[in-house]
């Protein structure tokens, strides 16, 4: 007998690996769902679209999209969390960094990876401000395509690349001289939003999806990385299990996803303000009063 049906719009991306696993591993199908994973470009516009056509029940991304949903006349709800960080390095050239210290970066030039969205930007932005850094004293080479960006940084463009290290071909032989992440600590960084109206009325299904999700995040944690990569090495065929397993071990160290799928409210105070510095969230506006309340009794965690 098939479950209750539930659709979930996303980028492709192994970064979204608890819900592929939960999928994989019949974690939606204990839980009594039948859950379609739909393929969207990246882009918060294309995918929240899916949302407006009745395509997908839930979206997931970044917590702007709940912004978007807002300014096209949806009333956003998030549900449940799957990232808690950003992904980006301040990246070095082989042999040339000596240890790291982000004060050294005064006077230092970085050049800015390109991204398809602007919130590696605002991650990196905030980590030079908990560290006491200030903007104008670094050098920021901008402007570059992302093939350019890796050839000028190899002849010695710059100091150091902000980049995601998944974006870099091993065999230019850079190294990761900081992470973005360890800098901010833990945000919001992937939720999974919904309008108001589907939270309501889906709310059982949802509150399923999420325990699915949250088992695979447990299981993709406690497993060895070449065991996710065979479990996940048909979703991705353009990715050999090895360069798989490589990245499921990566995420697993950096803690990149949130255990048991649950908001924190701290998170969403410590992202709220990056993004209003960054230029992102609008000043008058509230990032938790803008996603409702992050469980369904209202209360955070």
């Amino acid at each position: 007998m098939a479950g209750e049906s539930l659709s979930v719009a996303s980028a492709r991306h192994l970064a979204y690996a608890p819900q592929y696993a939960a999928r994989e591993l019949g974690f939606f199908s204990r839980e009594g769902l039948d859950v379609d994973l739909v393929a969207c470009p990246v882009g918060d516009t294309a995918i929240i679209h899916t949302l407006q056509r009745g395509e997908a029940d839930l979206v997931l991304g970044s917590v702007l999209f709940a912004l978007r949903m807002a300014e096209e006349g949806l009333s956003p709800r998030v549900v449940a969390q799957s990232n808690q960080q950003t992904r980006h390095w301040l990246m070095a050239r082989g042999g040339s960094a000596a240890p790291f210290e982000w004060t050294a970066l005064s006077g230092r030039s970085v050049l800015v990876y390109p991204n398809a969205v602007p919130t590696p930007w605002v991650a990196f932005r905030e980590a030079l401000v908990r560290k006491g850094i200030c903007l104008d004293g670094i050098g920021l080479i901008i402007g570059y395509s992302a093939e350019q960006a890796l050839a000028e940084f190899s002849r010695g463009v710059g100091d150091f690349l902000l980049v995601d290290p998944e974006s870099v071909d091993p065999r230019l032989g850079l190294v990761e001289a900081a992470s973005v992440a360890a800098a901010i600590g833990p945000v919001p960084w992937s939720v999974y939003c919904t309008t108001s109206a589907i939270a309501a009325r889906r709310e059982n299904a949802i509150a399923a999806f999420r325990s699915a999700v949250a088992a695979a995040a447990a299981w993709l944690y406690a497993s060895p990385a070449a065991e996710a990569a065979a479990l996940l090495a048909g979703l991705f065929p353009e990715r050999g299990k090895g360069e798989l397993a490589t990245q499921v071990a990566r995420y697993v160290r950096a803690r990149l996803w949130v255990a048991d799928a649950r908001m924190d409210a701290a998170q969403f105070v410590t992202w709220d303000a990056a993004l209003k510095r960054g230029g992102l969230m609008p000043r008058g506006l509230d990032l938790m009063q803008l996603c409702g309340p992050l469980f369904p009794d209202g209360t955070p965690s």
